[in-house]
């Protein structure tokens, strides 16, 4: 089953490459040029919550999940960088924990396909709200 459960260190390291953290109170990142909607806006931190929107998606992996944008691909509210939060709503994360699942390459990493594999797959559906 896609996007849930307990990923392992190698996975979670492997997931991590692809991200950049800044600490709370830190100087925001810019968006990498040439990639998606933000092309040269600077983006805040992973851990600040204006950052992530609410959607709702239809089965399969249906219901509702907080997603960002990370180096042009859609990317799900996750603790362990392989199964997203779903159901849970913006008052309901810990921010300061979150590691997220980027689909592409790191979601192939954990599960084998990139999620755009499938037009009905969340990353799918979300690439096409960027």
């Amino acid at each position: 089953m896609c996007c849930t459960g307990e990923s392992t260190p190698a996975l979670l390291l492997q997931a991590n490459v692809t991200l950049t953290e800044h600490p709370a109170g830190s100087s925001a990142a810019t968006a990498p040029s040439g990639q998606g909607r933000g092309r040269g806006v600077l983006l805040p931190p992973i851990n600040d919550q204006t950052r992530w929107r609410q959607m709702t998606f239809p089965p399969p992996n249906g219901g509702d999940v907080l997603i960002t944008s990370i180096d042009g691909n859609p990317a799900c509210a996750s603790y362990n960088g392989g199964g997203c939060l779903w159901g849970m709503n913006a008052d309901q994360i810990d921010y300061t924990r979150l590691i997220p699942l980027v689909c592409g390459e790191g979601h192939r990493a954990r599960w084998g396909v990139t999620g755009y594999e499938d037009p009905k797959h969340w990353c799918s559906l979300a690439r096409q709200q960027q």
